[in-house]
């Protein structure tokens, strides 16, 4: 299916000059639809999440433009191995803590594989995860582990999925 601007602004309810804004930012420039030819350039579910998913670490983690784009480049590659993209994660439950260091981005990727309740009466649970570790830099002893920033991968999808309608 193709998005354009205009539809991808009114359906994630965001102003269509800072989605343009974010797409170029995030994505690289399009062939087709240049700023001299008068076409509107059209989005994949991928593209459009890229875009979805930059904004929101800058709109909602509030990462600075450029920090933005090299967590989109390091996620990239990961989600890409992992096969986390839209139209694969329903089974999975993924969330993903970002913490900054001096040369760069230090991930620690939760999978959710099982929440059992232990104790009904203190509402106490037991989860079990899958732990990814992964860096950017070789040096991530500076690493700032009280300013750490969870992106909620999951449910960033299924909100994402849910409002252009692709499932119920």
């Amino acid at each position: 299916m193709v998005h354009t601007n205009q539809q991808l602004s009114d359906v994630f309810q965001i102003n269509l000059a800072k989605w343009k804004r974010w797409s170029r930012e995030f994505l690289p420039p399009d062939p087709v639809a240049g700023m001299q030819c008068g076409l509107a350039r059209e989005y994949n579910e991928r593209e459009a999440f890229t875009v979805y998913l930059g904004g929101y670490l800058v709109g909602s983690l509030k990462f600075s433009i450029p920090d933005a784009r090299m967590i989109l480049n390091d996620l990239q590659k990961w989600f890409d191995k992992m096969d986390i993209y839209p139209l694969d994660i329903h089974d999975q439950k993924w969330s993903i803590n970002i913490m900054q260091g001096r040369n760069g981005f230090f991930y620690e990727a939760k999978k959710l594989l099982e929440r059992k309740c232990i104790d009904e009466e203190t509402n106490i649970y037991r989860e079990e995860y899958a732990l990814k570790l992964f860096e950017t830099s070789d040096d991530t002893s500076d690493v700032d582990l009280l300013n750490v920033r969870k992106l909620h991968v999951s449910n960033l999808i299924e909100v994402f999925l849910n409002k252009l309608g692709m499932i119920a």
